[in-house]
């Protein structure tokens, strides 16, 4: 749900985590809400966001790297 989409991304802005952005994509004709985290400058930073992120939600976060 969007909703959903946004309660998460203002608890890791509340975290301080600052570059959260929500967006629609679909998969299997249906709609989801991915909430995305960055883009981060260092190795060491994208760490500690991770263990957060992992903190904040219960779940490992998926890395994409945009090249």
């Amino acid at each position: 749900l969007l909703e959903n989409a946004h309660t998460l991304r203002q608890r890791l802005i509340q975290q301080g985590i600052t570059r959260v952005k929500v967006s629609p994509t679909r998969i299997h004709n249906r709609l989801y809400y991915r909430v995305w985290v960055g883009p981060l400058r260092s190795d060491q930073k994208l760490g500690e966001i991770i263990d957060e992120i992992a903190r904040i939600t219960g779940s490992e976060p998926h890395i994409v790297e945009d090249n």
